[in-house]
């Protein structure tokens, strides 16, 4: 569909619609917008937080965002994958009960872990305040890829 100098075109909406953080948003898009229309059936992930209501309204989900503890997981639905973007301190429990599917994006190493393991895992993204503040039994500290960010100490 070709568009004029100055409009948004389906594909252009889509891009914009992404960055809105209502469903308000996304329902204002597709009644002010005819070309807008079904918008929301285009997303293969939810770029907004969801509930039961609104989940109905993105009918082609595959990959389920969490973006809050308080976000519906949707246990009786299956997802190509889930990311969970929310903060989940590492312990090795968490590490056991990982699931295949599940990507998590923020992944926390306290102090009494660390010393626990003597060690930074993969999979952890961020080194919590003070980690490794006062011990000094550590001499060398391997910083796996995962690693994106070190808290003060």
């Amino acid at each position: 569909m070709k568009t004029t100098k100055g409009q948004l075109g389906i594909y252009h909406m889509m891009i914009v619609s992404r960055f809105f953080e209502t469903i308000q948003d996304f329902i204002n898009l597709e009644i002010s917008t005819p070309k807008a229309k079904g918008n929301m059936s285009k997303f293969h992930y939810n770029p907004i937080s969801l509930d039961t209501w609104s989940r109905t309204l993105f009918t082609s989900l595959e990959t389920l965002h969490l973006y809050s503890k308080e976000d519906e997981h949707f246990p009786e639905e299956h997802f190509f994958k889930k990311i969970i973007h929310y903060e989940i301190p590492y312990s090795e429990k968490w590490a056991g009960n990982k699931k295949e599917n599940e990507e998590y994006k923020d992944v926390v190493l306290d102090k009494d872990t660390a010393k626990k393991l003597g060690k930074i895992p993969e999979g952890v993204t961020r080194i919590g305040k003070g980690c490794f503040y006062g011990n000094d039994e550590v001499t060398e500290i391997i910083m796996p890829n995962s690693v994106t960010s070190i808290g003060e100490n």
